[in-house]
């Protein structure tokens, strides 16, 4: 599946999908994760984090009062190393460990909030 596909396909999901998630048990592997947070307006945003099978990734963050601004989309790799899953793009590095329902970020781009993303089914 084209980068481009890929990226309008779950886009499209992500403006009307629901957060429920699955235990990951301590594992990372390919697949859907999710995450809504807090915003300054008050409305928030989701994000979603989809790693296939081919190593490659999307993750998408949408304001969701704001449904008229486009989301933001980053493309890359991913690997799993000795520490956690890490997402490798132009935009630089990004890096989770295994939760019990999902992924935690580890850096500090999220604030005091974190970024805990939880595995769909």
């Amino acid at each position: 599946m084209s980068t481009t596909i890929k990226t309008i396909s779950f886009a499209l999901l992500l403006a009307g999908m629901a957060c429920s998630s699955v235990p990951a048990q301590g594992r990372i592997d390919a697949g859907t994760y999710v995450a809504d947070l807090p915003t300054a307006s008050g409305c928030g945003r989701r994000m979603l984090l989809e790693l296939f099978a081919d190593d490659s990734y999307l993750f998408v963050q949408r304001y969701l009062c704001r449904p008229w601004t486009p989301a933001q989309m980053e493309t890359g790799s991913w690997l799993v190393d000795g520490q956690g899953l890490v997402l490798l793009s132009t935009a630089g590095e990004m890096r989770f460990s295994a939760g019990v329902a999902g992924l935690e970020y580890t850096g500090s781009r999220y604030g005091q909030t974190g970024l805990t993303l939880d595995r769909l089914e």
